[in-house]
Order: structure tokens, then sequence, then C-alpha cells
């Protein structure tokens, strides 16, 4: 049998250290999200953070604070470069091969940039043209073959716009897709063949689109809000998360039901270590 002591101490409600004395051994435990190691942290003077993307191959991180986007290296966590952009920035995402970082933004007056287009030149970023098209643009797909991205416009109905094509400043529209959703579109997603596109939206419905001809594959109703969508990397699965539940289904003929998690509330870091103390 063993003695277990603990004391726990606490310092302007911030760090909460629990330390349990054992027989023979001491162990000090800390109040932590998991047990990965602390990487690094890259400083932003300009403000509240809003998004956050690494490159496909992991080497940059993009993050999105207040009206500018700082670009840091991963490994080394020092900024590269910092791009500004006309509003406050809602979104960031890098085309598959990064040569393009697009940034989505609350463009709240009309004919002004929604979607800002850089391409990669010598190691930096440019901009070249954009979107007038979109109020607060949170969700970008890229396609698999980078051609085109999709967005939310201002009227609820979805475009793809041209990624490197336009005329003057602004960009070409590729195809549009009249939505069916009732409400707020919450996420998008290119399937990996290129064949269809994904969204969800507050309405509680999925729509798999063909994109050939911007018509209905199929639909689901999950029953409450959708949170976010995805294909699979392989391209073999659809999945959404809503309402406490994650659903899979099969990407094939038969789109069938593939598997569901139910989640339920956890506590947080915050919670668990307040109860400790308490």
């Amino acid at each position: 049998m063993f003695n277990i002591y603990v004391n726990i101490i606490s310092r302007y409600h911030a760090t909460v250290f629990a330390i349990a004395i054992f027989t023979m051994n001491i162990f000090t435990v800390v109040c932590a999200n998991s047990g990965l190691a602390w990487a690094g942290a890259s400083e932003s003077e300009h403000g509240y953070g809003n998004t956050v993307q690494y490159s496909p191959n992991g080497d940059i991180l993009a993050s999105g604070h207040s009206s500018t986007v700082m670009i840091s290296d991963a490994y080394t966590h020092e900024n590269i470069q910092t791009l500004n952009v006309d509003f406050f920035v809602e979104s960031v995402s890098f085309s598959n091969d990064a040569r393009y970082l697009l940034v989505g933004m609350e463009s709240i007056l009309p004919d002004t940039p929604a979607t800002v287009v850089f391409e990669l030149n010598n190691n930096q970023y440019e901009r070249r043209m954009h979107t007038e098209d979109g109020i607060n643009v949170n969700e970008i797909s890229v396609s698999h073959d980078d051609s085109t991205f999709a967005t939310v416009t201002e009227d609820g109905n979805i475009i793809e716009w041209e990624i490197n094509n336009g005329t003057g400043s602004s960009l070409n529209i590729n195809r549009q897709y009249s939505s069916l959703h009732s409400g707020e579109i919450t996420c998008l997603d290119h399937s990996t063949d290129g064949v269809h596109l994904l969204s969800g939206g507050q309405d509680g419905k999925i729509i798999l689109w063909d994109r050939e001809n911007r018509s209905l594959v199929d639909d689901w109703d999950n029953g409450s809000p959708v949170n976010d969508c995805k294909f699979s990397n392989d391209g073999t699965k659809i999945s959404w998360i809503g309402g406490g539940s994650l659903i899979m289904r099969n990407n094939d003929l038969t789109h069938s039901y593939y598997g569901q998690s139910q989640h339920y509330a956890v506590y947080s870091q915050s919670q668990m270590c307040s109860r400790q103390h308490h």
C-alpha cells in the first residue's frame, strides 16, 4: 500500500500543478491538452489571428492576422514574408503544389476584392488577381489539378474561379452552381479525381455535385447544421461532421453508409484543471 498526498498549487489561476508523492517515487503532473511536446511559436505584431494553413509539404505556415497574412517557416518559426490585403482575413488556402496562396476576406463593400490570389515567384508570394463576389469568404476549396478554386457568392451560390486567368485584376468564372442550400454554406471540398464537389450547410444538407454539368448527384440530410465536410485523401470516402456526429459514406456508385462516430461533450483543459483545483 502507499500513501498519496496531493498538493494543488495555483498562482493567479493560470498554471496549476498537482504533485503526487508516492513511496520511493515523486511524480509531477501538469494539466495539458496532450502529451505532445511544445514545438514553438511565431509572433505577429498585426493583431487578432483568425485562420491558419500549412503548405502541402508542411514547410511553411500561413496565418491570417487582421488584414495581413504572415508566412512562417514551419521549422524555425521565422517570419518569411508578410502580405497585406484589403480586409479582415477569413481564410487561407494553398494550391496543391503551393504555387498559389489564396486569401479569403470579409468583403463587406460591393465591387471590392473578396478572394485574393498570390503566386510564388523567387521564393516570395506576389499578388496577382482577385474575385469580387463574396462577403465572408471563410471557405475555399482548390481543385486537385490547381486550375480552379471554389468559393460561396454573396447570394449563396457556388462559383469555381480560374486560379490564374482573368481580365485586368479580376479572375474569370470557370463554372457556377445554383445553390440547393437554404442557408449559409459552411464547407466545400473537391474530390481528388476532379469529378465531384461537396458542399454542406447550416440547413443540415450535404450535397454531392457533378462538376461537369453542375448538377446534383446525391444529397443527405444530417438533421443538424453541418460544420465541415471532406473527401478522404484517397477519394474513396465522403465524411461530414455536425450535431455531435461524424458520418462516413463510400464515394462510389452506391454512396452507401460506411460508418458513424458519436461524440459527446468532454471537459476542456481549463475545466479539468478547475475541477482538480476545487
